[in-house]
This record gives structure tokens, C-alpha cells and sequence, in this order.
């Protein structure tokens, strides 16, 4: 048998687990994870060993198909998903394998690894001396090196109990063939040189482990526009509720101020009629006067918002203050105006109103104009920790759910970025800062 096929089957089953342990579970997981692994290396074992370069490649092809069937039996995830970080994990190891063979010959100067994937050999116990036990330590520091550092860099990426949702099958298609034909390739040019030199067998093995970082940058960049993508959609269609939400918010409002206005003029005329005592009519007026807007910032967009807000604050015991010239946000849209303030003004009260001290439940929020730039900020206090995300430098959700929290922020950043604002986030000293600044320029109709 070829000791190549053993090595290689352990040898991408780790990787396979860096890639796709963090994927949906089947029942009996671990189980069904080592009987894959028994039935992998039973096959790997039977399979015989010729000195060919395309019976090595179809035997490899053939123990990557096995692998990628015993992980539809471990994991709970479409074919995609599963190809995924198959073509991850191939691409892995063979990078690992290329590392190892290149410190191999710099070490041997200019022969081979005694384990490499291509070395055929019979297992004999009675041979594995000390100096065949150093170069298995080689050998393993050097794929655990590889591998930590696909782990570190790539397999971080694919989140715990995730759904991938590869859209774009075609690249991933086109990565996998990419693979194959370079390992064909190399392949061919281990099998078919009968003499290589120093030179060319470590250039050989750097470039083919080049290429095998771009595959992986190649297809990791899938995810990342993906979730671009989708976070860009996911806003779109938040934006859009938002927008809808503040045409029938300033609907009501309207209607209420309406009400309000016309029963004002009933108690007038009843104060006159003195049918009632005066204190039942300043009990009713009080009472009108709380759902009468008296929110006026000179956008009404604004005035919306920060009369529905306030009507929520007053009675859930939250001071919201505001300095607000709301004529320099005329080059913004009204829906934007709503959901960039409701957002923040939503993360603020979801902070304050968390506070024990009473005296702490305030909320602050000013714009105004400073030469050709207008400022926003929105500021509050707050108790629990808040972790910022290294890569966005936003606020992470504190709710369990990450996959549908935490649109606000981004919501917030993408209107901002539409604008050609700048966003500042801060927590320092028990206050929450959201500082925003924009151009100022005229509205585009």
C-alpha cells in the first residue's frame, strides 16, 4: 500500500475540521465523524500504489470524493456548503504539504520529504529509527504550522453555526478546477523528472504554494462580498421599513396634532360657556397638551422623530434633550433624516433605559452648522461593557442573535457614507458618543 494515501487521508481530515467544524452538527456527531474517518482510512489503505502521476492524482480525486460524502454524513449542510470547505481544506493541505517538501529539501539539499504525498514506500515499524522520528517531527511542526495559519487567517471567517450561502457557484466551480489542473500539473512534474535540481525543486514548491494562498484568498473573497452583499440588502430593506414606518408615524402625529388643535378650541368654547369648573379644564388641557407636538427644529422629518421619541421617553422616565437646527439636514432625504436618528436615538434608549440611577437617564442630541460642515451627535451614559468590532469599528449587539442585530449601526454608517459623512463612535468613561459630520450641500432632487 502507499503510505502517501494514509498521510494524506489524516492530513486533509484535520483540515477538513478547521474548515467545517463550526458548521451545523448531525446528531451523534463525533460518532459519525470517526466512523468517516475509519472508512476513509480502510479505503486509503486498499487502494494500491503505482508510480504514475494521473493513477496518483485519480486516487486523490477519488479519496477527496470519499471525504466529501463521510462529511454530508457528520454535518448538517446543502452540497455547497460541504464543497466549500472540501476545496478549503484540499487546498490546505496541499499548501502544507508544499511547505514541508520545500523545508525538506532545504534541509536534505534537494531531496524530497520522507512523508510527502507522492513518496511510496512499504510500511516497515522495523525501519523507523530516531533519525526517521526527527523528520516526523518535521514534518508535523510544519503542517501544524500551515495549518494554524490557514486557521488563523482563513477558517476564522466561517462563524459558528452559520449558514455559507455560496451564491456564486460558478468561481467556486471554477477555484475547484483551478486546484486540480495545478495538482495534475505538479504531479506530472514530480513523476516525469528523473532529476531535479536543488534550484528547481524549491522554486517548484514555492510557486505551487503561492498559488495555493491565491486560491484560498480567492475563495474566502467569496464570503466577504457575500456578506457585503447581503448586509448591503439586509440595510436596503430595513431603510425601506423605516421609511414606510415614518409616513405612517407622521400621519398619526398629524392627526393627533389635528385632534389636539380642534379640542382646544372646544374647551375655549366651553371655558367661555363655564359649564365646567376651571381645574377639570386645566386637568383636560394638561392632558391634550403631552400628545401635542411641540417639537419644531425646522425639518419635519425631524420633528417626527424626535416627537415620537420623546412621547416613548416621558413615559418610560427618560429625559431626552435636543438642540437641533434642522434646516441645514434639508439636503437629505426625510426617510434618511428618520432612520439615521432613530437608530441612534433607539441605541440610546436601549442603553439608558437599562440604568438604576435615575439621574443617569439621559439622552443628548444636537446638530447645528459650523462653517460648511454640520455636526451631529448623539450622546448618553451607559454601564455594561461594549466591544467594538476591529474590522468596522462599530459597536458589536449585545443580543444573542448577531445575525439579525446589529443592522442599526451599520444602517446608521451606510446613510452617513451616502451622505459623504464621517462617523465617530466612542465609549469612554460611562459615555456613549455617536459623532457625525457632514458637508453641507444642497439637496439633489
Amino acid at each position: 500500500m502507499a503510505l502517501s494515501n494514509l498521510v494524506y487521508i489524516i492530513a486533509i481530515g484535520i483540515a477538513e475540521c478547521i474548515y467545517a467544524y463550526r458548521l451545523h452538527h448531525r446528531r451523534y456527531f463525533m460518532l459519525r465523524l470517526a466512523v468517516g474517518l475509519i472508512i476513509s482510512v480502510a479505503i486509503a489503505l486498499f487502494l494500491p500504489a503505482y508510480n504514475n502521476a494521473w493513477y496518483a492524482c485519480a486516487v486523490y480525486v477519488l479519496l477527496f470524493s470519499v471525504r466529501l460524502l463521510f462529511m454530508k454524513f457528520a454535518y448538517k449542510e446543502p452540497w455547497i456548503n460541504l464543497l466549500f470547505c472540501g476545496l478549503a481544506a484540499y487546498t490546505t493541505q496541499h499548501l502544507a504539504y508544499q511547505f514541508t517538501t520545500l523545508i525538506t529539501i532545504l534541509i536534505r539539499g534537494g531531496q524530497g520529504s520522507l512523508f510527502g504525498i507522492y513518496f511510496i514506500s512499504v510500511i516497515d515499524f522495523s525501519e523507523f529509527d530516531l533519525e526517521m522520528a526527527l523528520w516526523f517531527l518535521v514534518y508535523i511542526i510544519c503542517y501544524f504550522t500551515m495549518y494554524f495559519l490557514a486557521y488563523a487567517l482563513f477558517a476564522v471567517k466561517i462563524k459558528k453555526d452559520t449558514d455559507l450561502k455560496i451564491k456564486n457557484k460558478s468561481l467556486l466551480f471554477l477555484i475547484g478546477i483551478c486546484l486540480l489542473v495545478e495538482i495534475l500539473l505538479n504531479s506530472l512534474t514530480v513523476y516525469t523528472e528523473e532529476t531535479q535540481t536543488f534550484l528547481n525543486s524549491a522554486i517548484r514548491c514555492v510557486y505551487v504554494g503561492f498559488f495555493c494562498v491565491v486560491l484560498l484568498q480567492w475563495q474566502f473573497g467569496l464570503i466577504y462580498t457575500q456578506q457585503l452583499e447581503s448586509d448591503l440588502d439586509f440595510t436596503r430593506r430595513v431603510l425601506q421599513k423605516e421609511k414606510e414606518q415614518y409616513r405612517f408615524t407622521k400621519e398619526n402625529i398629524d392627526m393627533i396634532n389635528m385632534k389636539c388643535h380642534d379640542m382646544r378650541h372646544q374647551i375655549y368654547n366651553i371655558r367661555n360657556m363655564q359649564q365646567l369648573n376651571q381645574d377639570a379644564l386645566n386637568d383636560i388641557e394638561k392632558a391634550i397638551s403631552v400628545y401635542d407636538s411641540s417639537v419644531k427644529t425646522g425639518n419635519s422629518a425631524l420633528d417626527v422623530l424626535l416627537t415620537e421619541k420623546n412621547l416613548y421617553c416621558e413615559k418610560n422616565n427618560i429625559d431626552l434633550t435636543y438642540m437641533a437646527d434642522g434646516e441645514c439636514l434639508d439636503f437629505m432625504q426625510e426617510s434618511d433624516i428618520y432612520s439615521l436618528f432613530g437608530n441612534a436615538i433607539d441605541n440610546a434608549i436601549e442603553a439608558v433605559i437599562k440604568l438604576s440611577d435615575d439621574e443617569k437617564r439621559i439622552i443628548g442630541v444636537k446638530v447645528c452648522a459650523v462653517g460648511n460642515m454640520i455636526t451631529v451627535n448623539i450622546h448618553n451614559f451607559y454601564e455594561y461593557d461594549i466591544r467594538f468590532n476591529h474590522e468596522t469599528g462599530l459597536p458589536e449587539t449585545s443580543k444573542k442573535n448577531k445575525n439579525i442585530h446589529g443592522y442599526g449601526m451599520k444602517s446608521i454608517r451606510y446613510i452617513v457614507e451616502k451622505y459623504d459623512g464621517s462617523l465617530s463612535v466612542k465609549a469612554k468613561d460611562g459615555i456613549f458618543r455617536l459623532d457625525i459630520l457632514f458637508p453641507w450641500k444642497k439637496r439633489e432632487n
